[in-house]
Order: structure tokens, then C-alpha cells, then sequence
């Protein structure tokens, strides 16, 4: 997943492995500074190596994307 928010660009990948009663997280987290929003999300799949983009997402969310389905209803973490 490739994130860019102005002239500042971001990746990072999901990776799945385990072992013995562990799992790694399968969330990304990318930390945006003051952006409000973020100008590109870019995922390529693993499995068809398509790319799928989202552009103008706010910040401070989580999202779920899913592969040709694009981004689910977002949650907001809470704020303290």
C-alpha cells in the first residue's frame, strides 16, 4: 500500500505470518502529521497484482478496503 499526502509518501505491506498461538496484526498504520487528508491511497493486490486507488480519504479512521469492493464503512477511533 503506497499512501501520499502532499509531496510525502508512505508504503508498507501486510504481512500474514504466524506461529504458534500469534498472529501478526494485519492492520497498516501510517502516522500523517497535521494532513487532514490523505491525497492517494494506492493497494495492489497480491493475488491479481491489480491496483486500486483512493483519492481525497480523511484522516483518522480505520478503514477496511477490500479487494474490487473498494473501502467499507469507515471507524473512527475514539479520541480522548
Amino acid at each position: 500500500m503506497r499512501v501520499v499526502t502532499g509531496k510525502h509518501a508512505q508504503m508498507d505491506e501486510v504481512h500474514s505470518g504466524s506461529s504458534v498461538m500469534s498472529q501478526s496484526d494485519l492492520r497498516l498504520h501510517f502516522g500523517l502529521g497535521k494532513a487532514q487528508t490523505v491525497d492517494l491511497i494506492e493497494v495492489k493486490w497480491p493475488t491479481t497484482q491489480k491496483v486500486e486507488q483512493f483519492k481525497q480519504v480523511k484522516v483518522n479512521q480505520i478503514l477496511t478496503i477490500r479487494e474490487g469492493s473498494g473501502i467499507g464503512a469507515p471507524v473512527n477511533p475514539k479520541t480522548k
